[in-house]
């Protein structure tokens, strides 16, 4: 090599090896994305704002995720990006909330699909910068490779067999679980099983788990996915992931200490095994008020048990008896056998219906106001803490004031935070509906959100039409 071109390779160097760290995490911004995505091609970033509370969550476990891989031979690196002040990547990946993450490949971004604790992101990126199983060839190795991951799952084979080849698709399918093979014939006997037997090794709860089933793709995925989890899931990301998102029944108990109940909780998890996700919380913990105000309960209620069933309209049960094994199995099969009623959450209805021009609606007084016959209602579903609800309200109080002559209208508004109605379902902030006087089934507005925008609306909507030039002075 010439010494030119050894000195630029030497300056290529330094700028490339000059990204500061914090806490295990490069730390990119518009200056030096680029020189870190030529130094490393696949690369997640998580695009952040300093005063996004989701993205102080995620802080500690993202940086304990760098760490551990950054015991990767070869090291890995994960990365974070202020995107309020990086405002050209923020425009370029359009960014539009926090956190954000990426993951870049050869310089592509796709949207990350993983969890957001240590372990699922430990997980995700091994499995993308390595391939799809571990292979070993002994006890030790297995033994080590164990001990760094709270779930692995084992096939005791040779390479290439029938086994093996499913084995393979099941762990390209899953990300959240490493995957390993074992190929020496002596290593399974430590175990007491020979070739081929599968297994999973875990952190938690029984420690391993012996596969039974045939050598199907769908009969391992499903044994992996059912296995991987603990028995009782403390509340966060996996849980808001297999409850919420893949929309699985769940009994939760919230309590100051949950190891009083940890026994009976695991021993009922056992029992209703597909058909109740078992999950605990902990409500005086400020990570938890979002899914306190969920529930519309608080530290103060605790210990108190509820199960929520989120198949099509979002039901929840709430149990105040004791929290003994018999009283939570009763509970259980009470919920199983329909024999108690959903409830709703409601404040008390406000002396004064009115907040400037609009009506204000309370879960117990919904169905009174917006199912009369007699009216057209249009209802703002918001959040008090949601901006854009916060942009909407001049706009909401000058339609309310422009029709409040109108007999025939009312508009209204409710804190869906803690007001909830039966059939109801909202899924994000502000949500307007419209109900017809003739028929009462909701027509949800998708306009402008302004003040012209949900005048024309209504005026399209209305069952009982009405003359502007003709209204009743209030």
């Amino acid at each position: 090599m010439s010494s030119k071109l050894w000195i630029i390779s030497l300056i290529v160097f330094i700028i490339l090896a000059d990204i500061v760290e914090e806490d295990g995490v490069w730390v990119l911004n518009d200056d030096n994305f680029n020189e870190a995505l030529e130094k490393q091609p696949d690369l997640l970033v998580e695009f952040y704002a300093p005063w996004c509370g989701h993205c102080k969550k995620l802080a500690p476990e993202y940086s304990k995720a760098a760490k551990k891989l950054a015991t990767n031979i070869p090291p890995i690196k994960i990365a974070k990006v202020d995107a309020t002040t990086s405002t050209v990547l923020a425009s370029r990946y359009k960014i539009e909330s926090y956190p954000t993450l990426k993951y870049f490949t050869n310089k592509i971004p796709s949207d990350y699909t993983g969890g957001r604790t240590e372990d699922t992101i430990f997980s995700w990126i091994l499995k993308r910068n390595t391939p799809s199983i571990t292979y070993l060839s002994s006890l030790s190795s297995l033994q080590n490779l164990s001990s760094l991951h709270k779930v692995l799952v084992v096939l005791f084979s040779e390479k290439n067999t029938p086994e093996a080849v499913v084995f393979e698709q099941v762990a390209k399918s899953i990300d959240s679980v490493t995957f390993a093979l074992v190929s020496d014939t002596e290593t399974p006997k430590s175990f007491g099983v020979s070739q081929p037997s599968l297994m999973i090794f875990k952190q938690f709860d029984e420690r391993r788990v012996d596969y039974k089933g045939r050598y199907v793709m769908t009969e391992i995925s499903r044994f992996v996915n059912d296995n991987r989890l603990p028995l009782v899931i403390p509340f966060g990301d996996d849980a808001i992931d297999l409850i919420f998102q893949k929309s699985s029944p769940a009994l939760f108990l919230f309590a100051n200490s949950y190891s009083e109940y940890q026994a009976d909780m695991e021993s009922l998890s056992k029992e209703y095994k597909g058909i109740l996700v078992f999950s605990y919380a902990d409500l005086r913990s400020n990570d938890n008020n979002r899914l306190a105000e969920y529930f519309g309960i608080g530290a103060i209620d605790q210990p108190v048990s509820i199960i929520v069933d989120p198949r099509g309209e979002v039901k929840k049960y709430r149990y105040n008896g004791f929290l003994t094994y018999d009283g939570l199995k009763n509970f259980a099969n009470s919920w199983s056998n329909k024999k108690i009623e959903a409830y709703y959450k409601s404040q008390e209805i406000p002396q004064n219906n009115y907040d400037g021009s609009v009506r204000v609606l309370v879960g117990k007084n919904y169905d009174q106001v917006v199912l009369d016959k007699t009216k057209d209602v249009l209802v703002e579903f918001y959040a008090p803490w949601c901006g854009h609800c916060k942009q909407l309200a001049p706009e909401y109080e000058k339609l309310a004031q422009e029709l409040k002559g109108v007999t025939s209208i009312v508009i209204a508004k409710i804190d869906a935070t803690v007001n909830e109605a039966k059939g109801v379902g909202v899924r994000g902030f502000p949500t307007i509906k419209f109900y017809p006087a003739n028929n009462k089934n909701p027509i949800e507005f998708n306009g402008e959100r302004n003040y012209e925008g949900l005048l024309k609306f209504v005026l399209d909507k209305a069952s009982i039409k009405f003359d502007l030039d003709k209204k009743v002075d209030l």
